[in-house]
């Protein structure tokens, strides 16, 4: 497990590597899904349709002839700008089946988020739901100049008939309904992929600090961590379990899991297009599901929500968390609670390594821990002061190599360079430490980014926004600890001489430019002066430990 190279220190996995296939993410999947009989694969947890392995596997290929016909080429992108529907899988792996790259987006994102995102990677396609289409119609041309077609997937208890008024009303030609990309024999040109160097999906992350940046992730990336992440995931599955599919696909989570790994196994997936807690409990009795994938939040109300006593979950056994860390606390009250019938794990990862570095084995799961490290990997725990590498149970960054760490950030040499290092480490902004059974533990973060419900956000977006207010001359966003949902926003603003602005117009203000997950729940606030280094770098520790006289 320790590897000496002079005075470096270096960790491997403690499992042997694995054998990757160089082939393109689509061609695994639909090599997959057509194996064997045909089974149902996917639920909509909403309509209770269930769609069939060979189903979604034929509609793949009739979506990517279909985008084929409507003029996409390889390496163009694809904005899929979708809640959780089962036809997510259909279009993502279609575009990529033609060489098309997917860029995927929260639905919930405003059109000042989708320009600081999406429009940045110049879709030439937007796929969308009739009600996303409907916020954004207005602003199309000016935040997606080059987009020539919109796909509209109508989702469970949405009148179909309204993907034609749209189309009706929108320029000839711009609105394409699902049954019309569909409408074809399903038989794709064959266009050739190099899975290392050709880009298949660009989710966003702010990485270790500053604004959110393409992340480019090839097809041999996902793939690679879905062999890496089965290892110790999938291994102890049972044949007919079935999964909660609640996770957002636009975020890496859910998308390795649900959109590359459940598809490649074979697992019946319920999917909800958000989480409500009272349809999630009554799916999870309905379907005796047995393994759902979580966040803190989540988890927390499984450990204290009175909902649970209401619905038969004794089909559940497994509770996996992640896209932020869950306390040891919430992990005992959940298993006290279900006096040991489900196992709790935690694993750890972030975009640019798509997403999976650790996790935690089933039967060897070490509370507080965020799991061994996968399979084809090296880490190193290095100094954030000295740069020196570190041995066992020393603290510094958490760095990792392998397959899966990304191409690098869409146009963005520079991001590229500081996030990987010269020896093609990723650095990864996490403060941990390394055990002597190899178990791996996150403590702090060297990184600006705020984590709310698995969300990142990156605070210079929130303060570049208040600085956008007429009235404000200098802020300060800051993450204030709010237990198992992680951390909440909070602004430090310096109003411009004579200038009066309470701090409710401002919620407000702000409330309108931002979604759900972006608002100050840590509240806002006006100094005189913001405290910055002598080279002028917000000092955003002191204000961490700031604590205002009205609190």
């Amino acid at each position: 497990m320790i590897i000496k190279v002079g005075k470096e220190t270096y960790y491997s996995s403690k499992y042997p590597d694995v054998i990757i296939p160089e082939i393109s993410a689509p061609e695994l999947i639909i090599k997959s899904l057509k194996s064997g009989p045909s089974r149902t694969i996917i639920v909509d947890g909403l309509s209770l349709r269930e769609y069939s392995s060979h189903e979604i596997a034929e509609d793949i290929e009739k979506a990517a002839k279909g985008f084929s016909i409507l003029g996409l080429k390889k390496g163009e992108v694809v904005g899929i700008i979708l809640p959780n529907v089962p036809e997510y899988s259909i279009v993502y792996h279609g575009v990529g089946l033609i060489g098309g790259i997917s860029s995927l987006i929260n639905p919930e994102y405003t059109v000042d988020e989708l320009s600081k995102t999406l429009a940045t990677v110049n879709p030439k396609f937007l796929v969308c739901t009739p009600a996303v289409y409907q916020r954004i119609k207005q602003d199309l041309s000016t935040v997606f100049p080059n987009v020539e077609r919109v796909i509209v997937i109508s989702v469970p208890n949405v009148n179909a008939d309204e993907t034609n008024a749209i189309a009706k009303e929108s320029k000839p030609g711009l609105i394409v309904s699902l049954p019309q990309l569909l409408d074809n024999d399903g038989r794709p040109p064959k266009v050739p992929i190099d899975p290392k160097k050709d880009v298949a999906v660009i989710p966003f992350s702010s990485g270790t600090t500053g604004l959110f940046k393409g992340v480019c992730l090839t097809h041999f990336n996902v793939i690679a961590n879905t062999y890496q992440t089965q290892v110790i995931e999938t291994s102890t599955y049972r044949k007919n379990d079935t999964l909660m599919g609640i996770l957002p696909f636009f975020h890496i989570y859910g998308l390795m899991l649900f959109l590359m790994l459940m598809l490649k196994q074979g697992y019946r997936v319920v999917v909800l297009p958000k989480f409500e807690p009272v349809k999630f409990l009554q799916l999870i009795e309905r379907f005796k599901v047995s393994i759902s994938f979580v966040v803190p939040p989540v988890a927390l109300m499984f450990a204290k929500s009175p909902l649970i006593d209401n619905y038969d979950l004794s089909s559940l056994r497994v509770l996996f968390s992640g896209a932020a860390p869950l306390s040891d606390n919430v992990e005992r009250e959940i298993v006290n609670r279900f006096k040991g019938n489900i196992t709790i794990k935690q694993g750890y990862g972030m975009t640019e390594a798509s997403p999976a570095t650790m996790v935690n084995p089933y039967g060897g799961e070490r509370s507080g821990s965020v799991g061994l490290l996968l399979p084809n990997q090296i880490a190193k725990i290095v100094s954030t002061d000295s740069g020196e590498t570190l041995d066992i149970g020393a603290r510094g960054e958490i760095c990792v190599k392998g397959p899966n760490v990304m191409l690098g950030y869409y146009n963005n040499e520079k991001a590229t360079q500081e996030t990987i290092d010269k020896d093609g480490f990723l650095h990864t902004g996490d403060i941990g430490y390394v055990d002597e059974d190899g178990y791996y533990f996150v403590v702090d973060r060297v990184k600006e980014l705020i984590k709310f419900k698995g969300f990142q956000i990156p605070p210079a977006e929130l303060e570049a926004l208040l600085l956008s207010h007429p009235m404000i001359s200098d802020a300060c966003v800051v993450g204030i600890d709010s237990g198992d949902v992680g951390e909440v926003p909070r602004a430090y603003v310096v109003l411009k001489p004579n200038q009066k602005l309470t701090d409710k117009e401002l919620h407000e203000w702000v409330n309108k430019k931002v979604s759900n997950y972006k608002r100050f729940r840590g509240g806002i606030y006006f100094l005189n002066q913001i405290p910055k280094s002598a080279t002028g770098k917000l000092l955003r520790k002191d204000l961490k430990n700031y604590q205002p006289a009205k609190l």
